[in-house]
């Protein structure tokens, strides 16, 4: 019965976001009908109708009770769908079989659903879809035909709220159970470790499994680096793109949500508004990830400033990294290691999916209409004949005369502000029409989406403005096209503005849709795109720069280019012409007209222009095709910076690579050219290198060249610190920042562990008072502290030597542990003596090197974390410690087996076990027992949790 009352389409939102306007327009339909039909139903009852019919319309379904009981862990929709019943993971009972059947006709409404909420394509062509449903805490994965054939499929996991344990760890296969009590037993006797692996490794969460294995009654010192921030950034709020700064997102958010206060830190430990920010994963690729956390805090640093040859510019404290090459991969570097002539990663592409908004229903604004009227036929006349009594009553509550009431009955004509009072959802918005004031001429309550109306908003931002309330001016003259066709649609007229120059659209409800509803507003100095545009798909963002670049854009021999006076404009343009791949280099501010210049110089460039974005004038296209049949052969632009001994290398392993050109001329050496080579594999090219260079060829990263770094004025500041667990990364400011990784520091206070966190930032700008310490000097303030087992959340710089010393000294008689960026326990120490300046030598402070890695199967996509490998650092050589025998396999991950093996015959020459057997007066037999002992009790209690007799022991 409520079907009749549904409401119309609504657009620029999401439907997560309009769950509540819903359930008020179902529970106002509800009520009419047992108004009707005389039903008894109390409020309380209307509304649990309401939010049941929401839950089978505009919600999950059945899938949103189920996946609203947390002690599921995942639920499983099998194909072909209709056939098999659902199954869930339940944390007391493991897998069930449930009595419900999921009909083909949920699984579509689902499948529009998501591809509509994560802007992602599903089809043949795109047969997987990973989502995550923030309302509801919950990953999705989608599969479908070809990958599918019996059609689509879906499981839901639901997201960890406790941190990682080892034993959760074995049930996942991350690590065998002997694996976990030989690191357990590492813990135990104080041993020093370093825990490496590439981003999303799993290295971060195999540190806070570890400091869980540590003794209640011991003191431990946690020490993280973080990213804080007043730089701008574009995440997805809610479903919804906009572009705001690193400094208002987080005040906005704890000020509305509230903190906890730990450690001097101002934590939001939650996501409540379902923020997604763009982060670089391992694979190379950039892409929307969920924050987990939001902080903010007070320092008082030093800050720098760097600026790159395509006029970026971020501040950042002279300890926090950005991302250059390091060793063949991306890996963090600090800011002060950064020089004039460097180069530091930015986004190549960002290619996010978003669906076509094809209108907006103005009915959806009606409250900003105060004065308006919207205007009907038979329609709008049935529903004010329908509901006389009430519009005569609003019509007194609002002050409107009393023959007003006739003459909208007679005209088929209602104020909006009495119509929103009303129910019109059962009303077809394509028959109405709206107008500000009775003598302005309505325009369609239907406003289209159209190419032209889209050329339209672009003109305006690139020369247009308003006079007064009374019109639109487009100061473009030879792109008079769009505006006709859009002005038809609306059914106005356009005509030349008395300059002699411009167009112009006489019509006060366009000018007030313009400025109030699209947020068209600003003079030249401060436009910029509103939120909405954002959120456009990619077709419709070119449609929106074609008209920008067409009314200030221009062609010159070898480039494209843009002048504008708005600075947050053209970092606008930047960001959208990413998401069609395309680089441009922003150029400083002329102090002649004050402008600032973007230019497309590159012919590659200047190609994804012509094919995707383009100008609606012809002569600019005969221009910009001029530009882009020139030949090239080397793009000087579009480089991977190797340093001088890698391109020494290329010369033995690749034989056509010319040596004196880039080594001895030291030539930069073209993205183009080195995918050229490496389709010269040699047999000199072993797989784990050509993988590597594959990986970094193929990454969505360009190489953009530091022309400064300098430092500036600071004063006290307050900075803000967000957590994306995987990645460690954001992009703020259209440059990749490292970001912190999360240890378990409050889970740890609240069950009980005596635990001090050392807070150490990097802020990228700022605004308020007071101090704060680098990141090796609060490591030495660590080891002052007392006993304490210390934990440094990365090691990235200066502070490696820090570490290494409190291995040596400080903390002597206790555990020590830190992550690191790295894929093997040799390249960790290269890493640290050659890359973080660190004694040779030092390196034998480390006890044990633990490696995790992401493993792909039989060239399977998907990807999963394991520990691959448990090296021990010997203390008996000099210079290399592989050349030397220092580095001892303990445990080596087999992929055959998917087995983490011991390698035994390695035990005998282990030093770190004798030295415990004359530490502890154990012999290797009993130590080994003991090893074995917490092995098997860690199996014993996962197969207690998979057989469902232990229902405490196991926490999300």
């Amino acid at each position: 019965m409520v079907a009749q009352y549904r409401p119309g389409r609504i657009s620029l939102s999401s439907v997560s976001s309009n769950r509540k306007y819903f359930e008020r327009i179902y529970q106002s339909s509800i009520q009419d009908i047992c108004t009707e039909n005389k039903l008894p139903f109390s409020r309380p009852e209307i509304a649990e109708l309401a939010e049941m019919v929401a839950r089978y319309t505009v919600g999950y379904g059945i899938l949103e009770i189920l996946l609203n009981d947390k002690r599921l862990t995942d639920l499983y929709v099998d194909a072909p769908i209709g056939q098999r019943p659902l199954y869930v993971v339940h944390s007391e009972f493991g897998q069930c079989q449930t009595n419900i059947l999921y009909s083909n006709e949920e699984a579509q409404s689902m499948i529009s659903k998501m591809r509509a909420m994560s802007g992602r394509p599903f089809d043949e062509a795109h047969p997987i879809l990973d989502f995550d449903i923030p309302d509801l805490d919950t990953r999705l994965a989608m599969i479908g035909p070809p990958l599918s054939s019996a059609g689509p499929a879906f499981a839901f996991r639901l997201h960890k709220v406790t941190p990682w344990t080892l034993h959760q760890f074995i049930d996942r296969k991350f690590i065998t159970p002997l694996g976990a009590g030989l690191l357990s037993f590492f813990v135990d006797s104080q041993s020093t470790m370093l825990v490496t692996g590439s981003r999303g490794s799993g290295k971060t969460s195999l540190m806070s499994a570890l400091m869980l294995e540590i003794m209640q009654n011991q003191r431990v010192l946690v020490q993280e680096d973080s990213v804080t921030g007043d730089a701008s950034i574009v995440v997805e709020r809610e479903g919804r793109m906009e572009k705001t700064t690193v400094g208002v997102l987080t005040d906005s958010l704890i000020e509305k949500y509230g903190s906890l206060n730990q450690s001097g830190r101002e934590i939001l430990f939650a996501n409540p508004e379902s923020i997604r920010v763009f982060s670089l994963t391992s694979g190379g690729k950039v892409v929307l990830m969920p924050v987990s956390q939001f902080m903010r805090h007070k320092v008082n640093k030093k800050i720098l400033e760097v600026t790159t040859r395509s006029g970026k510019k971020i501040k950042v404290t002279e300890d926090h990294s950005l991302f250059g090459l390091k060793n063949n991969e991306i890996q963090p570097v600090k800011t002060r290691d950064l020089r004039k002539g460097g180069f530091i990663a930015v986004p190549r592409g960002i290619d996010f999916e978003r669906p076509s908004v094809s209108h907006c229903n103005l009915l959806d604004h009606l409250p900003k209409f105060k004065s308006g009227f919207v205007v009907g036929g038979p329609e709008l006349r049935a529903l004010i004949a329908g509901n006389w009594n009430a519009i005569r009553a609003l019509a007194k509550r609002f002050g409107y005369q009393r023959n007003a009431i006739q003459v909208w009955k007679r005209n088929a004509v209602l104020p909006a502000n009495v119509l929103s009072e009303l129910d019109f959802s059962s009303m077809n918005p394509s028959e109405l029409k709206l107008k500000m004031d009775k003598d302005s001429k309505p325009i369609p309550v239907i406003i289209p989406f159209t190419d032209s109306f889209l050329n339209l908003v672009g003109l305006w931002l690139a020369d247009g403005c308003y006079d007064s309330n009374y019109a639109v001016i487009i100061s473009s003259p030879d792109c008079l096209e769009p505006v006709q066709e859009t002005v038809k649609v609306l059914g106005l007229k356009v005509r030349r503005h008395s300059d002699g120059f411009s167009w112009m659209i006489s019509n006060t409800t366009l000018v007030f849709f313009l400025k109030e509803i699209l947020g068209l507003k600003g003079d030249a100095y401060s436009k910029k795109f509103p939120d909405w545009v954002y959120g456009l798909s990619k077709e419709q963002s070119a449609m929106v720069l074609k008209g920008l670049f067409s009314g200030d854009g221009s062609v010159s021999k070898y480039e494209t280019a843009i002048s504008l006076v708005s600075q947050e404009l053209i970092e606008g343009i930047q960001f959208l012409l990413l998401r069609h791949g395309i680089i441009s280099r922003k150029h400083k501010q002329s102090l002649r007209d004050h402008t600032i210049s973007l230019r497309i110089s590159s012919v590659p460039m200047n190609r994804k222009f012509r094919e995707h974005i383009g100008f609606l004038q012809e002569y600019k296209i005969n221009k910009l095709d001029s530009v882009c049949s020139r030949n090239y052969f080397h793009d000087v632009t579009d480089v991977i910076p190797f340093s001088a001994e890698d391109k020494q290398a290329f010369g033995n392993l690749f034989s056509s690579f010319n040596s004196p050109d880039y080594v001895t001329r030291n030539y930069s050496l073209g993205r183009k050219k080195f995918g050229s080579l490496l389709q010269q594999k040699t047999a000199s090219l072993d797989e784990s290198l050509f993988s590597r260079f594959s990986r970094l060829l193929n990454a969505e990263v360009f190489w953009d060249e530091v022309v400064s770094v300098r430092s500036v004025e600071s004063t006290g500041t307050f900075v803000y610190d967000f957590s994306v667990p995987g990645t460690e990364n954001f992009v703020c400011e259209n440059i990749i920042a490292h970001n912190t990784a999360e240890l378990p520091v409050p889970y740890m206070k609240e069950i009980g562990f005596n635990v001090q966190h050392l807070k150490t930032s990097a802020p990228v700008g700022g605004s308020k008072q007071s101090t704060e310490v680098s990141p090796a000097e609060a490591l030495r303030t660590g080891l002052r502290l007392g006993d304490s087992a210390l934990i440094v959340g990365e090691v990235r710089s200066t502070e490696a030597k820090v570490l290494f010393e409190a291995m040596r000294v400080g903390a002597a008689g206790n555990i020590v542990m830190g992550t690191i960026h790295g894929d093997s326990a040799y390249s960790v120490w290269d890493r640290v003596v050659n890359d973080l300046g660190v004694p040779s030598t030092s390196f034998k402070a480390a006890d044990i090197v633990v490696v995790a890695r992401p493993i792909r199967f039989s060239g399977s996509l998907q990807r999963v974390r394991r520990l691959v490998q448990v090296t021990e650092v010997k203390k008996n050589w000099v210079t290399d410690p592989s050349r030397e025998g220092g580095l001892l396999d303990l445990m080596l991950y087999d992929a055959g087996k998917d087995s983490l093996d011991l390698v035994e015959d390695n035990l005998k020459e282990s030093d770190l076990f004798s030295k415990v057997s004359r530490l502890t007066g154990l012999s290797l037999e009993q130590i080994w027992s003991n090893i074995r002992l917490n092995a098997a009790s860690k199996e014993h209690l996962v197969s207690l949790r998979r057989n469902s007799i232990c229902r405490t022991c196991w926490r999300r």
